[in-house]
């Protein structure tokens, strides 16, 4: 229990601080405007992203049994990549406390895409926390990068 709870903690802070450092700062690199394509994008980016996040971890959808394939944890990662470099660092964030509750609610309810490899519930709980942060710091990183070059270039047409 102390292990699962002091990673858990750990986790946690590692999850949730990067939302709050990214909508605590002004934005960089992107107009405040957002247009009506770039709302649906974002819409379709997100429905995405959680209908993989639910295949993945509640092994299916609706009732229905996902696949093998479909069940693997990196299905997420080309979706989360497409919100960092279109949605910057705001974008991902809210993504990545999304797919966090989906991955979280799945793997405690006896689903999630470390079953088969991790049978016990308490470490199917650390290596869904460790992938959930490991990938949300990899696309926040990625945002980030996006963000700052498109201040630099800003920078340089002033």
């Amino acid at each position: 229990v102390w292990i699962v709870w002091t990673w858990g903690h750990t986790l946690g802070v590692m999850l949730f601080a990067p939302p709050w450092l990214a909508w605590s700062q002004p934005r960089l690199g992107r107009p405040a405007r957002r247009p009506t394509a770039r709302t649906m994008e974002a819409m379709l980016a997100a429905a995405a992203l959680l209908t993989i996040a639910t295949l993945v971890f509640f092994n299916g959808l609706a009732g229905l049994p996902t696949t093998r394939f479909l069940s693997l944890p990196y299905q997420i990662l080309p979706v989360a990549v497409w919100m960092a470099i279109r949605f910057g660092t705001r974008g991902t964030s809210l993504a990545m406390i999304a797919v966090s509750i989906v991955a979280v609610w799945g793997t405690s309810l006896d689903g999630g895409a470390f079953k088969l490899t991790h049978p016990g519930l308490t470490d199917r709980v650390l290596v869904t926390q460790g992938y959930v942060v490991s990938i949300t710091m990899g696309c926040m990183a990625l945002a980030i990068a996006i963000e700052r070059a498109h201040a630099q270039e800003q920078q340089a047409r002033l």
